[in-house]
């Protein structure tokens, strides 16, 4: 039995005895990767050691992802947004108290700054698709550094939770 052909529900105990098993036949080191979790076996590695890494590399990366959390949820915590009007209150409070990183803290403060903006303007009556210059500062303001992903991300979440996603529909059709 091979690695490749191990079925997708196996074990990590199952998983690491075959990886033993290829390292002891091969009188080598050898990679696998469980889930997302890289693990090595040499020849004298024991099912144990390999379940062990496992389970070590995975508390570690449980941890990590609870660390970023806590770094999400203060900077939440610490950061007023803008408002702008949402189609659900509940479900975008939903997505601020799940946000899961700094990242999606960044993105989710630009897109509910950009969208206040946005209605500012549209109060006066002025249509998005005509006040938006997407090389100007309607498009992203200068005290924003975002990558295209993040940028892509807020009109996503702008597309599920403002009023005016239709709105913001036909402006990145006429953009695109």
């Amino acid at each position: 039995m091979t690695l490749s052909t191990l079925p997708a529900d196996t074990s990590i105990e199952t998983f690491a005895s075959v990886l033993v098993t290829m390292a002891k036949d091969s009188g080598s080191r050898v990679p696998g990767i469980y889930y997302d979790v890289q693990l090595l076996a040499d020849p004298d590695t024991t099912v144990e050691e390999v379940v062990a890494s496992y389970a070590k590399v995975t508390a570690l990366k449980v941890q990590k992802a609870e660390a970023e959390k806590q770094v999400a949820k203060d900077l939440l915590a610490n950061t007023k947004l803008p408002f702008f009007t949402v189609k659900n209150r509940d479900a975008w409070q939903l997505v601020l108290d799940t946000c899961p990183s700094e990242w999606g803290v960044r993105t989710l403060v630009f897109a509910a700054t950009w969208a206040n903006a946005m209605e500012s303007r549209m109060v006066e009556g002025e249509r998005l698709c005509d006040i938006v210059d997407v090389t100007g500062e309607t498009s992203k303001p200068a005290d924003y550094t975002l990558s295209s992903n993040q940028l892509n991300t807020a009109f996503s979440f702008l597309m599920n939770h403002w009023v005016h996603s239709n709105d913001l529909a036909e402006w990145l059709v006429l953009s695109s």
